[in-house]
């Protein structure tokens, strides 16, 4: 079903970034800082090398889920020009935001957490390539599109709560401080609604019947 054009659904945007940004505030409150956050994994994953070995994974092959329901989305409704159009759209706000992530990295050069605080600046070197997260901006730059495409709120909360959790991945393994993910939150709020943007108000090819300028919203 889709309805005429409507503004963005900001109640699911904040639904999905929500539990992701809980989670730092709730650290923050009770760590005081990102060093005593740290400080807390290491001694944690130290005697635990298996659950280290699942966080691993997931971290390295959370996102494959996000993937998927694209994939899924895009081949049943191949011949629907809205669903291609969608996922164009997709692809492109991902793309440029994850460039985007890219420059940001290399300019910003900030020291991972395992490291002595500090930035090398234009370095591009993955131990000075901590700011901001790339897995979180990834998760939820999939989780966004998803939570206004489909438009029901629990879907963008659950979205949100297993993009939360790759975010926590980032953290617990001791790669990334808390203002790392709080800047993934918001690269991939760039993201969610520069495909909505794209979607709504860039010309593309037009097939009868299929409702350009509408997108499903229940």
């Amino acid at each position: 079903m889709t309805v005429p054009r409507q503004g963005y659904p900001w109640l699911g945007h904040f639904l999905c970034i929500a539990p992701t940004v809980v989670m730092v505030v709730v650290f923050w409150i009770v760590f005081a800082s990102e060093t005593s956050l740290e400080h807390h994994f290491l001694t944690f994953r130290l005697p635990r090398p298996s659950l280290t070995r699942a966080v691993s994974f997931l971290t390295d092959h959370g996102a494959l889920l996000f993937y998927a329901v694209y994939a899924v989305i895009l081949l049943a409704g191949l011949k629907q020009a809205r669903t291609r159009r969608f996922i164009l759209c997709f692809i492109l706000a991902f793309s440029l935001t994850m460039v985007t992530v890219w420059l940001f990295k290399g300019v910003v050069g900030r020291a991972r957490p395992f490291l002595d605080p500090g930035f090398d600046h234009w370095s591009w070197g993955e131990d000075y390539d901590s700011f901001p997260s790339g897995h979180t901006t990834e998760a939820l730059s999939c989780a966004l599109p998803l939570a206004w495409w489909f438009g029901r709120r629990w879907l963008a909360l659950l979205a949100g709560l297993y993009a939360a959790l790759i975010a926590l991945t980032r953290i617990y393994l001791g790669v990334h401080f808390m203002t790392d993910i709080l800047g993934g939150v918001a690269m991939a709020s760039f993201a969610g609604y520069f495909s909505w943007w794209l979607y709504m108000y860039i010309p593309l090819p037009r097939h009868p019947g299929n409702g350009s300028n509408t997108y499903p919203y229940k």
